[in-house]
């Protein structure tokens, strides 16, 4: 990873891009999912619902069936407007397999914040949680938007619930994904919000190309059971729900809850959790807690921590609790889909967020564009 001193750039090593551009994320999503069928790929908690890789190749099937006998095309946008359940990675998995570009938002947005993104992104079908459905639709309404609309969790009678979607399609047995005519690099997987800080919510685009790139990085498996309470609003949530079907031998524990030190508590103990990806907020809040101290989290070997500055002092207060765990400080942006995040390495400064990840090149420049 070496400094440029000259240009005053960082630059990862580099590495060549391991597929060909006519390979889509989806048809190594079906190899990764047949690979390991009988492995439990997800554990919703409240639902109480396991769901092998098996299951979800199924489903995701049925969800791509479904959505081409709606008409759905292979450059139409689905808007996603969904808590962390346990059919939402199928449905995903699903728009991926038909070449439908996700667009997540989140349970929190008001009626003028989803017709602000759904303006621009258009999008064909919505799923959304029963309890943000009135927002949707009048988003949608005063958008002159006509987008069938499928709920999450409770079946309301305004509209059709999900089981729609999920059912069994006639020509079931054989399953061939359409065509699409632009590239892996071209073609749009999702279109990812950024976080708003600087005004309200960006579209930015996620190609296939990117996506597959991004996952094959993480095809290490460790057995990890891992606990993510982002939803696939933020990108690190969007990925942990994308890429725990490339990982055959790990579990992804899910939460229609947010976050809360009980829940966090509850989670760990109860499937004895290894690996967390988390805010700097949720882990300070968890360190101010007085269940950090009393609760079991023996099973705990790895925390994530981005999305947010991180100070030494609640660094430094992790590692004194908890010694044996190790914590990585990692930083990151939707934008590029990356972070820079060295597993296993530690650094004198523990504010320190390692060294570009492969084919990364960083640069930092001061409020002129002087680097």
């Amino acid at each position: 990873m070496p400094f440029d001193s000259v240009n005053k750039i960082w630059q990862g090593i580099k590495k060549p891009y391991p597929f060909s551009f006519d390979t889509y994320f989806g048809d190594e999503l079906m190899k990764m999912l047949n690979k390991s069928p009988d492995t439990i790929m997800c554990v919703s908690h409240e639902e109480n619902y396991a769901m092998t890789r098996g299951e979800a190749r199924d489903l995701a099937i049925n969800v791509a069936q479904n959505l081409l006998r709606l008409g759905i095309k292979s450059d139409d946008v689905i808007g996603m407007i969904c808590r962390n359940s346990k059919y939402l990675p199928v449905l995903m998995y699903g728009c991926v397999l038909v070449g439908a570009a996700i667009n997540p938002l989140d349970v929190s947005f008001t009626k003028n914040d989803i017709k602000q993104m759904f303006e621009q992104t258009k999008p064909k079908i919505v799923f959304c949680d029963f309890d943000v459905f009135t927002a949707t639709k009048t988003a949608l309404n005063e958008l002159e938007n006509d987008a069938k609309i499928l709920t999450l969790l409770e079946y309301i009678s305004e509209t059709a619930f999900v089981d729609e979607i999920l059912a069994p399609a006639i020509d079931n047995e054989v399953f061939t994904p359409p065509n699409f005519s632009q590239p892996a690099d071209k073609k749009i997987l999702a279109i990812i919000c950024t976080s708003g800080t600087t005004g309200p919510p960006k579209g930015t685009i996620i190609s296939h190309a990117f996506a597959l790139a991004w996952s094959n990085s993480y095809l290490e498996t460790l057995k990890i059971i891992s606990l993510v309470f982002s939803p696939i609003y933020w990108i690190s949530g969007f990925y942990s729900a994308m890429i725990i079907a490339f990982k055959p031998n790990d579990t992804k524990i899910q939460t229609i809850k947010p976050f809360s030190v009980e829940i966090f508590k509850e989670l760990v103990e109860k499937y004895k959790v290894n690996a967390i990806v988390m805010p700097p907020s949720q882990l300070q809040t968890f360190l101010n807690s007085p269940l950090s101290d009393t609760g079991d989290f023996s099973s705990l070997k790895m925390i994530f921590i981005g999305g947010s500055l991180a100070f030494s002092q609640m660094i430094e207060s992790f590692r004194r609790k908890f010694p044996k765990v190790m914590l990585m400080n990692s930083y990151g942006m939707t934008e590029i889909t990356l972070t820079v995040c060295p597993i296993g390495k530690s650094y004198k400064n523990v504010t320190a967020v390692g060294t570009p990840v492969p084919n990364a090149i960083i640069k930092i420049v001061d409020d002129d564009g002087n680097r």
